[in-house]
């Protein structure tokens, strides 16, 4: 089977694809109203896009079924939260780091899974803004950790590794790659071994602005030679905005990796912004496949087309072979043909809708006396809860279309002040339609 962006062979329960890595500040995995985002399917599929994930400013632990979760809370404050998860397909012989510092999680991941020439560090970082409560209570008890600082320090006591470093680091960078920082107090000949060439030393961006953190980032990583992807790399060669507050829209989620992990990057792209984060996620694809196999608990949810439906030779046939002319059917094949298949979970889930088609129409035909009028009134939105209903489907539907919109044209003051108000709107009409529900319990 081959699919968009990625190669999926089948054979004895191997897959063979692209090793994809997501970040994502997710804002809180829990939300206040409508409880923990691992619940929505629409959430969860957006995790699965990377056979690895890593997640910051979870505030509490993530767990996601067929997937080896590594989290991280702060010991002092609720806020932050860090977690990486691998897909259990690759898992094996995936180790924790040890790092002493709160906002700061590492794990080593083999050369067998990259397919690279050394063992990867992949480090998931978030460093909360300057003017937040939790930096604003260590400044007040003296203690004005530099996260920047431990990042340097940590990579300097690992041995001969490979570097992927990601993360919302809270700092805008402007156009500027690591070869660009003044008064570093390196020369030429010392940056002459860095991964990029000379006439690379600027990349694509939609935010201008540099920034005193920005400045550190980048003395950071050309301290430790790495090389940022956004804006650099095939996938996202305008330099997508990451962060949409109320008060506008910066760039200060970031994919960093070693020379050694760059030159085997095939592309990176910033995802579209959603209903459940004000920031993107991003996604970075290498060259290399990895060979994964399908977990027993995978397999063991494939289903079987009944065979219970009563056909007639006479009238079946041509009901069956009309089902699958209709547009109906033909557009349900399509939307399925579109989607993406990058894990052994997309495996099964287009097979249980692409099953749930042929037994819709296999019951269609095998039914003699009805001509199944009401199905065509049908409403296809069906509720996930009781009452979670028409109502709330399309605010949420609203709220999505704007939020692809706004992530595509964030300058657009008007635009801006639509989605807000949409946001405010459907978190409004959910919480009352919640309450009720949770009054009767």
């Amino acid at each position: 089977m081959t699919t968009q962006g990625t190669t999926c062979i089948m054979n004895n329960n191997i897959l063979k694809k692209r090793l994809s890595i997501l970040s994502w500040n997710v804002h809180d995995i829990t939300d206040k109203i409508l409880g923990p985002k691992t619940t929505s399917e629409e959430f969860c599929q957006i995790l699965k896009q990377g056979l690895i994930f890593s997640l910051q400013e979870t505030k509490s632990e993530v767990q996601l079924p067929d997937y080896l979760c590594f989290n991280k809370l702060r010991s002092k404050s609720r806020s932050g939260g860090l977690c990486i998860g691998i897909h259990r397909s690759i898992s094996d012989n995936v180790q924790r780091v040890s790092c002493e510092y709160d906002d700061i999680l590492a794990v080593s991941i083999p050369s067998s899974i990259t397919r690279l020439t050394k063992d990867v560090i992949l480090i998931n970082v978030y460093d909360s803004p300057p003017n937040s409560s939790y930096k604003c209570k260590q400044l007040a008890a003296g203690e004005d950790v530099n996260v920047t600082d431990q990042i340097m320090n940590f990579i300097a006591e690992l041995d001969n590794k490979a570097i992927i470093l990601l993360g919302d680091f809270n700092a805008r960078t402007g156009q500027l790659n690591t070869e660009t920082i003044h008064n570093i107090g390196q020369s030429l000949d010392q940056r002459a071994h860095r991964s990029r060439p000379s006439s690379s030393n600027t990349r694509a961006s939609k935010d201008p602005i540099t920034n005193e953190r920005g400045k550190r980032f980048l003395e950071m990583l050309e301290s430790c030679n790495l090389t940022i992807l956004n804006g650099s790399v095939v996938g996202d060669i305008t330099g997508e905005l990451t962060s949409y507050q109320y008060n506008g829209a910066s760039i200060v989620d970031y994919m960093a990796t070693s020379p050694d992990t760059l030159k085997h990057v095939d592309n990176f792209r910033v995802m579209d912004l959603t209903q459940f984060s004000d920031h993107r996620p991003l996604l970075c694809t290498l060259k290399h496949s990895c060979i994964t196999k399908i977990s027993q608990t995978s397999t063991d949810s494939y289903q079987d087309i009944p065979n219970n439906v009563k056909w007639d030779k006479e009238t079946s046939d041509k009901i069956f072979q009309d089902a699958q002319d209709s547009p109906d059917f033909q557009n349900k094949l399509s939307q399925i043909l579109d989607k993406e298949c990058h894990t052994a979970e997309d495996v099964v889930r287009l097979n249980s809708e692409f099953t749930k088609i042929m037994v819709h129409i296999g019951k269609m035909s095998g039914k003699k006396s009805r001509t199944n009028h009401h199905s065509k009134n049908k409403s296809k939105m069906i509720p996930k809860k009781r009452w979670f209903d028409v109502s709330c489907i399309l605010l949420k539907r609203e709220l999505r279309r704007l939020s692809k919109k706004y992530g595509k044209d964030p300058t657009n003051v008007s635009l801006r002040l639509t989605y807000y108000t949409k946001k405010r709107e459907y978190r409004s009409h959910i919480k009352k339609k919640k309450v009720p529900t949770a009054t009767l319990r």
